[in-house]
């Protein structure tokens, strides 16, 4: 099977994302010119959950998400009517990147405060999985 044309599952983004917003890896981000060995930290991670993903397409993942967070955070600025048809994670993804500066950490979450908000975002997914609670992911 081609893998990058396979679809992100919404357990696997979530995963990522809780992998992601950790406050060790987003202080390893922060100012870092050089990013795939943190990627290659966030994989190894993934492959731990059950999920296949290359350094690549975590990469890309992560730039078509922050792109929808902009969007949508943009789109929610102007209209003011509330957030019934807001992004999944936009919540998590929210808590790490905020209004700050793209080079300041000061928002990241730790993995306890990520995993928490992870199960607010959507607990009927964590709910339905076969999820471990010990684990990170679902």
């Amino acid at each position: 099977m081609d893998k990058t044309k396979q679809q992100w599952s919404e357990e696997e983004t979530q995963c990522f994302l809780v992998l992601w917003s950790s406050a060790e890896v987003q202080t390893k981000l922060d100012g870092a010119c050089r990013t795939k060995p943190v990627f290659q930290n966030i994989q190894q991670g993934m492959v731990e959950a059950g999920y296949q993903r290359s350094v690549d397409q975590l990469i890309n993942k992560l730039k078509k998400l922050k792109k929808d967070y902009r969007d949508q955070k943009k789109k929610l600025e102007r209209s003011g009517s509330g957030r019934s048809k807001i992004m999944p994670f936009f919540d998590l993804m929210h808590g790490v990147l905020g209004d700050r500066p793209a080079n300041q950490a000061t928002g990241a979450l730790n993995s306890a405060t990520a995993m928490l908000e992870l199960m607010l975002v959507d607990e009927s997914v964590l709910a339905t999985s076969n999820a471990d609670p010990g684990k990170l992911c679902p």
